[in-house]
């Protein structure tokens, strides 16, 4: 057998005047349906398996184009439309202007002329398959004479056969293409049912032949599909020490789906080469190419520049190995510490009798216990090393781990979220009530009942990423319409995340009601006294965000917070991408710097402190009003052991800018009392303590900085 995985498809098309009747609920024409079903099939090859070969062949034509008729009489009627090829936007676009033909033909004559066209074609190429596909609605007449010499050569050529037609019904309404047979309808013309009768002889005499409906055709062709591959595991040895070795087999469980691959640059001009060019910047300003010795090599992570010495750069990880690290309780490693672009299935090798045993042994003490395994996986020999997570699963009696990658500590970014479990969101019992019965309501495990039976909604294994399939029809037709603009999203592939129509029937009634239980209520943010940029003073008109950054962008490069304009140095990094943690910590050092180090006079700070301030509050109201509060109750304390209760209640106090309450953001865990209790005035002999939130350090200032 061939170890290339093309294949050959002659698609054989009536389009005789047999065709112009109406076909289906569409209102379209069987003429019209069947060269829309030969265009996607066409699409769908070029898209997903563009190493195909592809041949269209015409019968019902008003003239004649093929090899047999050539060498022999007869055969009239019949068009090979070109060469067998890969598939082409131009053989689509030859297709599109076809028209119906004035004449009929017998369909056996066809496909006969499809045999030979297959012979002719691929006698020099090797395929791992070959594909006829006859569209036609039987109408015409045929002749048996020629039956068993089709169905001979069919076999002896091994070609897949698949008729499509408009008067095929299926058994139980199960669209299984092995349980289909024509109509059996009284009305029918006698020439129709005759050759009707014929065709399933033919299928009945071939092994490899099948018979659909044109709507079943219609309906898979709608998506577009990517071709499926044949799963290659990975193979390594599973050590536990130095004595316990497990030959393992590990397999993709699931990943993210990567359709296309990355788009190539051509020249308008098919006869003139592309040509990469490289250019250099320093600042967004152009330079000339910088001696080897000058560059450094490093990547971008966000905003940030993350050199890469040659040390970094001659690391090996070593062996190919998937070695155990350590055990552990299954609950120490959250779920949220699974990182990659999917996991993976590992299984014991086959043929591996001691391996299996050991495997088997080893899941099943695991899961006893509740551990996980964590190992160290080197993919091949001298790349960068994973740390992953080995989970038992025992299912139906087959013992399998599940793999999935973990971060290095460096890798974890910890973020803080306020509880939710508060009197203020704490539901009722009704409420809980009317909850449940919502997720049964919209329980996806009967969500569709069609035809076909009741079956589970967005189902894995046959939901298709709407994403992809836009894209896909997008380049479909930008091919096709090289001038026109893009057509809107098409309707089928907004089905693929609409709710059904089941949930929508069930849920229609009931949410009023749920609505009742859960009544909603815009909260109004409070105004602040002061726009950022600028405190408000009379007749002072605020300074819009985008102004500051247009002036800042074009009058210098801000890599950090100055001292000089820190509020507008703040903005502009923000927009500018930088990390909210990162700013916030300059925007403190600056801050105290003011307040505790400056030898200005601190009425001429004030406003430079309170704008300061104000910015900073308002930025994290929006991204983490928790680093605000810890940070505002900080310097609360800082100021009260420094005696500076007159400036505290200046800057903070007068200008309403201490913690952020849950009126303000509702990422915020401070009540509205708590926060009214923050602004009390202090008095300079208090010796309250206002430390619960801050951090205690022997020195106070270096730990705030």
């Amino acid at each position: 057998m061939s170890r290339t995985q093309r294949e050959a498809l002659v698609i054989i098309i009536d389009v005789g005047a047999n065709t112009t009747a109406l076909s289906g609920k569409s209102g379209k024409t069987f003429f019209e349906r069947a060269k829309e079903c030969a265009k996607k099939i066409i699409l769908r090859r070029i898209l997903t398996k563009p190493e195909d070969e592809i041949g269209v062949i015409l019968f019902g034509t008003g003239e004649t184009k093929n090899d047999l008729n050539s060498s022999d009489l007869g055969f009239e009627n019949i068009v090979e439309m070109d060469f067998l090829q890969c598939g082409t936007w131009k053989l689509v676009k030859a297709l599109d202007n076809v028209k119906p033909g004035n004449a009929t033909c017998d369909w056996i004559d066809a496909l006969l002329v499809g045999i030979n066209y297959i012979k002719n074609e691929t006698g020099a190429k090797n395929f791992c398959k070959t594909r006829i596909i006859l569209i036609t609605n039987f109408q015409v007449e045929a002749h048996d004479d020629e039956l068993n010499v089709v169905a001979a050569n069919i076999s002896d050529n091994m070609i897949e056969l698949i008729g499509v037609s408009d008067t095929v019904q299926y058994e139980n309404s199960n669209t299984n293409l092995t349980s289909c047979q024509f109509t059996q309808n009284p009305n029918k013309e006698e020439a129709q049912s005759k050759s009707e009768k014929i065709f399933q002889e033919l299928i009945d005499q071939i092994e490899d032949a099948n018979l659909c409906h044109i709507d079943y055709v219609e309906s898979q062709l709608a998506l577009f599909q990517k071709k499926t591959t044949r799963a290659m595991p990975w193979n390594a040895t599973l050590s536990i020490g130095s004595q316990l070795l497990i030959e393992i087999s590990a397999f993709v469980y699931i990943q993210d789906e990567k359709f296309f691959g990355s788009f190539k640059t051509e020249c308008l001009d098919q006869f003139t080469a592309t040509r990469m060019v490289t250019e250099y910047y320093r600042n967004n300003e152009t330079i000339e190419k910088p001696d080897e010795d000058d560059v450094v090599k490093a990547y971008m992570y966000g905003s940030k520049f993350i050199a890469i010495d040659d040390q970094d750069l001659a690391y090996k990880g070593g062996k190919k190995c998937l070695a155990c690290l350590a055990f552990c309780k299954r609950d120490k490693i959250p779920q949220e510490y699974f990182i990659g672009d999917g996991c993976h299935i590992v299984v014991p090798q086959k043929d591996s009798e001691r391996s299996e045993t050991l495997f088997s042994l080893l899941v099943q003490a695991m899961a006893v216990r509740n551990y996980l395994m964590l190992a160290r996986k080197v993919y091949r020999d001298d790349i960068k090393p994973q740390i992953v997570a080995l989970i038992p699963q025992i299912e139906d009696e087959t013992n399998y781990l599940m793999m999935y990658e973990l971060p290095y500590y460096e890798d974890v970014e910890f973020f803080s979220f306020p509880t939710l479990d508060q009197i203020s969101t704490k539901p009722t019992d009704q409420q809980m009530e009317a909850m449940n019965e919502l997720v049964e309501l919209m329980d996806l495990t009967d969500a569709i009942d069609d035809e076909t039976g009741i079956t589970e909604a967005f189902t894995q294994d046959t939901m298709q990423n709407p994403y992809h399939q836009n894209v896909c029809k997008s380049v479909a037709y930008r091919a096709l319409n090289p001038t026109e603009p893009l057509p809107p999203i098409d309707k089928d592939l907004l089905k693929l995340i609409d709710t059904p129509e089941k949930i929508k029937q069930r849920i229609e009634s009931f949410i009023i009601q749920f609505e009742d239980f859960f009544p909603r209520e815009i909260i109004q943010r409070k105004d602040r006294k002061k726009p950022l940029g600028q405190l408000q003073k009379d007749g002072d008109t605020a300074i819009d965000d985008t102004e500051i950054y247009d002036h800042l962008s074009s009058e210098r490069t801000i890599v950090a917070i100055g001292t000089v304009t820190p509020a507008e140095d703040f903005l502009y990094l923000l927009k500018k991408g930088e990390r909210f943690s990162v700013l916030c910590e300059q925007m403190q050092s600056i801050i105290y710097e003011y307040i505790f180090k400056s030898m200005t006079k601190f009425e001429d700070m004030a406003d430079k402190i309170k704008e300061t301030i104000l910015a900073f509050r308002e930025a994290a109201t929006i991204h983490a009003p928790l680093n605000y509060n810890k940070w505002i109750a900080e310097l609360k304390a800082m100021m009260t052991k420094r005696n500076k209760i007159d400036e505290w209640n200046l800057l903070i106090v007068k200008e309403g800018l201490g913690l952020i309450s849950q009126n303000e953001s509702p990422m915020s865990t401070i009540a509205l009392d708590e926060q009214v209790a923050f602004y009390e005035i202090i008095s300079k002999n208090s010796s309250r303590n206002f430390t619960s939130i801050a951090l205690e350090e022997e020195d106070d200032l270096a730990a705030l900085l």
